[in-house]
């Protein structure tokens, strides 16, 4: 955007959004449709299918590939991450042997060695004993930390180590070469990779599963709320209609058509992490796409394939049933008929959904740069009018009026997909300048709808995922709502808004109400702190009530904290740091004895986009963001943006910052409403049960000494908490505290499975059986308003009280 052009900010219903409804008709659909992955397997809800998580139990490991400690290793061809490549290594601090030796590689003290997992590779299958991953003599014993600490004292209760991470499996490492017109699964050519059976860990071409994340992942359920979104708020507040950065990126736009002309065009939306983090995973090379695809690939597939194609959608589906699905149910209550919706096509419905001149151009796209990669929402928008020499735009050329055939979809598929031929859609004949045109007439180019594909799928499934609210937990009911948003019975609010829902004091049992103070630190000597991060009622920091954008969506810390100050662990100088983002010292992130790198930099990050007036990358967190506005060595005041170019100051408060921000190995406090069902627990999958994250708070930690200058004071340990095997009153605090967690913050509604927590017919892989190259599959059955008949699974069916 023009450095000085003030953003004229409209509601989305005036110039991008044409029917709400359609848009979380279109979202739903695109985050369940398996067809979105360059296989024809993996979907966004794979990750996220059970109450938000997921809980498959093989082939979920990831060696760490973020751990800057191991700055010897070549990163895997074509990943963009280096990091560990060993599987079940311990770190702690690290083993002699280790043949991919970190920097500095001096060797350590014999005693500090701690053994690994070393049955941990490439589709292993975890077990209850694997847990914690880091694991403890006495769980609940203080861990030492302070000045004069040694790595020996800290490490000394440590029964085993890893930073391996339990995550998602995703794809197998794939080059992807095309789309298939008419067809699910892409074509690409395999990819030497490390997650094989073969050579676990080093490069190899055969025997290769599918690759896993390099982070746990979180429960998209009630994430409307959050400002930034991921684990490390990568995914902005600010949508840019492309990718997850935001106003990071300064050069990547949609097209608009303008008077019949294609217009390059910038956009910054607000209130939308939830569409930066949806654009990210369909073109990563871990989780759902083969490597080298982009967004206007995937438009270019989807677009002509029937929406759920594969995939069975319950008749009663909150937002997919009704006139929408072709299954019925039989008298029995089984699913028949045929499988996806009746839209022929994904065209069909981003042309319900959305105004027309964001796809309607008849013309073919040709790019000859690559294409790089619930709130009241805004946009804003500005013609690419700007010649700044800073900025470099990806050019298209347009091709108007082509002539021919292209097999979009025909009516008589009916059989073919009974017979078998699940893998096509319907199909009819499209004339030249159809906007859902696309194949073999625009092989090489896309139609505006496909270029602008990103925009679609990101405001699409944001608005199905904002629905997502889950509100109606034991605690919920305790203590009522003075203005609330929906009747109690769940109906919305009539035109005068809904009356107060009074406080059942009832609704929590004895042990829970017991749970409940325990949180809430009503006994000031037990110091607990739960609830200084996980804020009430949200159940978390970082969030748009803490936030308080203005409408120009610049955080407001007149009204909310968007910037902390805290005396850190160290107890020395006071530091800023974004709220709701912690160092809690799961994994190393400081400077120890024999190591100085994090394995996870986390809020400390960088984006990919450099800052022309730093000739560094911009980066994530808004404090350092802060900083950079507010410093005077770049030849321009902070009131025009310090060291920021005014498009990207406009989103940053312009306030005094202090010398010392702690934001290394920071992470968003994740909200706890069901977290019963989404372990493993914390971003790198540490724990299996609530009661291990508890004893985890307990201790004080897994690196507190050597994380002590980034560390929240707020995790230093709890005493009254420690020993419960031996001591009835900690262990009655334990068990109360646990059950809260567990059961207290569970809506029934997610447990079950009902509207609007029901989702299609979803195919996981759950690893390999002998042969690597197919997957077990895992059927996850459609599911209507009404719910299924049983709870959903805590991960490997653990009791949450399990040590």
């Amino acid at each position: 955007p023009g450095p000085d052009t003030p953003l004229d900010f409209q509601p989305l219903s005036a110039e991008i959004v044409k029917d709400l409804a359609a848009l979380i008709s279109l979202g739903k659909a695109l985050f369940w449709d398996m067809q979105v992955g360059s296989d024809g397997v993996v979907a966004c809800a794979s990750c996220h299918y059970s109450a938000g998580a997921d809980v498959r139990d093989k082939n979920q490991i990831s060696p760490n590939l973020n751990d800057a400690n191991f700055k010897k290793n070549v990163a895997p061809n074509g990943s963009g991450l280096g990091g560990d490549n060993l599987f079940g290594n311990s770190t702690v601090p690290f083993t002699a042997h280790d043949p991919n030796s970190p920097s500095p590689s001096e060797p350590p003290d014999p005693h500090f060695n701690r053994p690994g997992h070393p049955s941990f590779g490439p589709n292993y299958r975890v077990v209850a004993d694997d847990f914690p991953l880091n694991d403890w003599f006495s769980p609940t014993e203080l861990t030492p930390h302070g000045p004069g600490v040694t790595l020996f004292e800290e490490m000394s209760n440590v029964s085993r180590d890893t930073n391996d991470i339990l995550a998602s499996q995703g794809v197998r490492f794939t080059k992807f070469v095309a789309i298939n017109p008419g067809s699910a699964v892409d074509s690409g050519t395999p990819i030497a990779d490390i997650w094989n059976t073969v050579t676990p860990g080093v490069l190899s071409t055969n025997g290769g599963v599918r690759r896993a994340m390099p982070r746990n992942s979180p429960s998209m359920i009630n994430a409307v709320f959050n400002f930034d979104n991921l684990w490390e708020g990568r995914a902005s507040f600010i949508f840019n209609g492309v990718n997850n950065w935001g106003f990071r990126d300064r050069t990547s736009k949609v097209q608009k058509n303008v008077n019949g002309t294609l217009t390059p065009v910038f956009l910054r939306i607000t209130n939308s992490s939830l569409a930066s983090v949806a654009v990210g995973p369909p073109t990563s090379n871990i989780a759902m796409s083969f490597a080298g695809r982009t967004m206007p690939d995937i438009g270019k597939k989807m677009t002509n394939l029937r929406p759920l194609a594969n995939q069975f959608v319950h008749p009663h589906d909150s937002v997919l049933g009704g006139a929408l699905s072709r299954a019925r149910l039989t008298s029995s209550g089984k699913l028949t008929g045929s499988k996806g919706l009746t839209a022929l096509t994904y065209c069909e419905m981003i042309q319900a959904a959305f105004q027309d001149q964001w796809w309607n151009h008849p013309g073919a796209l040709t790019p000859v740069a690559a294409v790089k990669a619930r709130p009241q929402q805004a946009a804003a928008i500005e013609d690419d009018d700007s010649h700044s020499s800073s900025q470099t735009h990806p050019e298209v050329t347009v091709t108007h009026g082509v002539r021919g055939h292209s097999a979009r979809h025909r009516d008589d598929d009916d059989e073919e997909e009974e017979t078998g031929r699940s893998g096509r859609g319907r199909r009819s004949w499209a004339r030249a300048g159809d906007p859902c045109l696309g194949g073999a007439v625009f092989a090489t180019g896309y139609t505006q709808m496909q270029m602008n594909f990103s925009l679609f799928f990101g405001l699409a499934v944001q608005a199905y995922e904002a629905t997502l609210i889950s509100d109606d937990t034991p605690f919920d009911r305790f203590v009522g709502a003075q203005n609330p948003v929906r009747q109690a019975d769940g109906s919305p609010c009539l035109p005068t808004g809904c009356p107060p829902i009074p406080r059942d004091a009832t609704a929590l049992t004895e042990q829970q109400s017991a749970g409940l103070s325990v949180f809430l630190d009503d006994d000031a000597n037990l110091g607990t702190h739960c609830a200084d991060c996980h804020i009430l009622p949200v159940t978390t920091g970082h969030t748009i009530l803490d936030y308080q954008p203005d409408s120009q969506g610049v955080p407001s810390l007149n009204q909310g904290e968007a910037i902390e100050f805290m005396i850190m662990g160290d107890n020395l100088e006071e530091a800023n740091y974004d709220h709701g983002m912690y160092n809690i010292g799961v994994r190393r992130s400081g400077c120890g004895e024999l190591s100085c790198g994090a394995e996870d930099k986390g809020r400390n990050a960088n984006s990919p986009f450099v800052n022309p007036l730093t000739n560094k990358p911009f980066p994530v967190s808004l404090v350092e963001l802060t900083a950079l506005r507010e410093a005077t060595s770049c030849g321009q005041s902070p009131a025009v943006g310090g060291c920021l170019p005014p498009d990207v100051a406009r989103f940053i408060p312009d306030v005094p910052i202090l010398p010392r921000r702690v934001t290394n190995g920071a992470f968003k406090a994740p909200n706890l409403r069901n977290i019963k069902y989404s372990g493993p627990y914390f971003h790198v999958g540490d724990s299996a049960t609530l009661r291990q994250v508890v004893e985890f708070y307990i201790r004080g930690g897994n690196f507190p000494n050597t994380n002590l200058r980034d560390k929240t004071v707020d995790v230093d340990g709890i005493p009254p908490l420690m020993f419960p095997e031996f001591d009835p009153v900690a262990r009655a605090y334990v068990e109360s505290l646990v059950e809260f967690l567990a059961n207290g913050l569970t809506d029934e509604r997610v447990a079950f499975e009902k509207g609007p927590f029901d989702h299609p017919q979803l195919f996981i892989p759950n690893g390999s059986p002998g042969n690597p190259k197919l997957d077990s599959m895992i059927e996850i059955p459609a599911v209507g308003t009404e719910g299924r008949a049983t709870e959903l699974p805590t991960f490997l069916n653990l009791d949450p009280q399990q040590p």
